[in-house]
């Protein structure tokens, strides 16, 4: 099992440590049986995120998370969880700042569940009805419990 997690800090408002962060998705990623991961996560400001959402999803807004998958694989059945993952995660941290502040989370807490978002993303995951919003906040929250945060 080769995971490669490479943790890039753009962004100055919140305090990040790659090692600990790369270590995390690591037992994250075994946990949901990844066998194989080439993954980037970078962690930038609100203007960066708004300018990459706007580049390459034509949508002219920030946004929390960005996560694409650069494998050329057919498209996956819902939650079909991959073998082998190819991907970079983008997460804006003026959000987890935000978000922390609305949900009474540390920014601790805000951040790995921004990076588990992304992750489950990648594993075929949406959250864009309320049926699949439930099933993936419960992921999260499987997570998070596993991970003791």
């Amino acid at each position: 099992m080769k995971l490669q997690i490479d943790v890039q800090n753009l962004q100055k408002q919140i305090p990040i440590t790659p090692d600990q962060i790369a270590s995390t998705v690591k037992k994250i990623l075994r946990r949901e049986r990844v066998l194989s991961a080439q993954l980037s996560i970078v962690f930038v400001t609100d203007k960066e995120i708004r300018a990459l959402n706007k580049k390459y999803l034509k949508h002219d807004y920030a946004t929390d998370v960005l996560a694409f998958n650069f494998l050329d694989s057919p498209k996956q059945t819902k939650c079909l969880k991959p073998k082998e993952m190819n991907a970079e995660i983008i997460i804006s941290t003026g959000a987890v700042c935000r978000q922390a502040k609305i949900f009474n989370n540390s920014l601790a807490r805000e951040l790995m569940l921004y990076v588990i978002h992304g992750i489950f993303h990648l594993l075929g995951f949406d959250d864009h009805r309320p049926k699949e919003i439930k099933r993936f906040r419960a992921k999260e929250e499987e997570i998070l419990t596993f991970l003791k945060i």
